[in-house]
């Protein structure tokens, strides 16, 4: 399989404009005993965002 170069262009006005819907994201409460079979584990995405 032959990889291929590209170049992502994204606008500075973009990536504030995630940031700051990552800033103020409500997060839901955990739920306990879910696993990772039931989705994402809520602290992991934390991190991950953070």
């Amino acid at each position: 399989m032959k990889t291929t170069p590209f170049t992502i262009s994204i606008g500075d006005d973009e990536l504030e404009d995630l940031h700051r819907r990552m800033r103020h994201t409500r997060w839901p409460d955990a739920v306990e005993g879910m696993d990772w079979e039931d989705g994402t584990d809520l602290a992991f995405l934390r991190r991950l965002t953070d």
